[in-house]
């Protein structure tokens, strides 16, 4: 019997995520398993213990040939960790922005923003 109140697709995505505190961010990389508008398996070398909040990028690839592909952003918490990676429950809906690879050429300062963004959401959800 599913108890899956979602449907999951599965994909296997370039995911990046961050975990830690705004003093000490950890990152780890790996790939989606399956994904759904409220949870994510991601397949990893970097697992994170369960109960862990964490932010992460997904990456999608263009819709057409010769198109910039988007990245979704979100924060989520770790409900299972094992050998091979973990699942995350997101929060509502899957709260994303889409960004276009093309809008902003300068990948260091995007991925200082990024990092910036995840300790600061990192940082909420503990107080919250």
């Amino acid at each position: 019997m599913e108890l899956r109140e979602r449907r999951r697709y599965r994909l296997a995505l370039p995911v990046t995520y961050l975990w830690g505190s705004s003093e000490s961010l950890l990152e780890g990389t790996g790939d989606t398993r399956d994904i759904s508008v409220s949870s994510v398996y991601v397949t990893t070398d970097d697992p994170v213990p369960a109960g862990i909040d964490l932010w992460f990028q997904v990456t999608l690839p263009p819709i057409r040939e010769g198109a910039r592909g988007s990245i979704l952003e979100g924060t989520g918490r770790i409900v299972r960790s094992d050998p091979d990676g973990f699942a995350a429950v997101v929060s509502i809906g899957f709260p994303v922005d889409l960004w276009d690879e093309g809008r902003d050429g300068d990948e260091i300062e995007r991925s200082m923003h990024a990092k910036r963004k995840a300790a600061s959401v990192l940082a909420g959800t503990r107080s919250a």
